[in-house]
C-alpha cells in the first residue's frame, strides 16, 4: 500500500495513532513501513489471512488516517521499500519517528481497566 503523507503536527499525531492501531492487532502487526523508490510512504503486510488483514487495515485507516493519507495502490507485490522498518519499532521509538512516544499501558490507568471487564 502506497501513501502520500502531510507533515503538520496534527497530521503526524494522526499518522502515529494509525501506526499504533495497526501494531495493536495481530493481523496487521507483522508489517514493515518505509519509503518506496518514489519516496512514497509504503506499508508491507506479511500475512496468510489477507481478508482479515485488509479488514483491520481499513478499520484503522478510516478511524485515524483517511484525512491525511491517500491509498494509491493496494496489494502491490512489486513495491519495494527502501530500508524497511518493522512496525513495532515505530512504537519502540525508532529514530525514523523521533517525536513518537510509546503508548502508556492500561495497567497505569486502573479506572479505565475497570470499564472493560475483559482487561481484568
Amino acid at each position: 500500500m502506497n501513501y502520500g503523507i502531510a507533515s503538520t503536527t496534527d497530521d503526524q499525531n494522526k499518522y502515529i495513532n494509525f501506526v499504533r492501531c495497526l501494531a495493536s492487532h495481530k493481523e496487521t502487526a507483522n508489517c514493515t513501513v518505509g519509503l518506496d523508490l518514489n519516496e512514497i510512504l509504503t506499508f508491507n503486510f506479511i500475512t496468510s489471512e489477507e481478508s482479515k488483514t485488509t479488514a483491520v487495515f481499513f478499520r484503522c485507516y478510516k478511524r485515524h488516517a483517511n484525512t491525511i493519507l491517500t491509498c494509491h495502490v493496494f496489494n502491490d507485490q512489486r513495491g519495494t521499500i527502501l530500508e524497511p522498518v518493522p512496525l513495532f519499532h515505530v512504537i519502540d521509538g525508532h529514530p525514523m519517528f523521533d517525536e513518537c512516544v510509546r503508548p502508556e499501558l492500561i495497567d497505569k490507568f486502573p479506572l479505565m481497566k475497570n470499564l472493560d471487564s475483559s482487561l481484568s
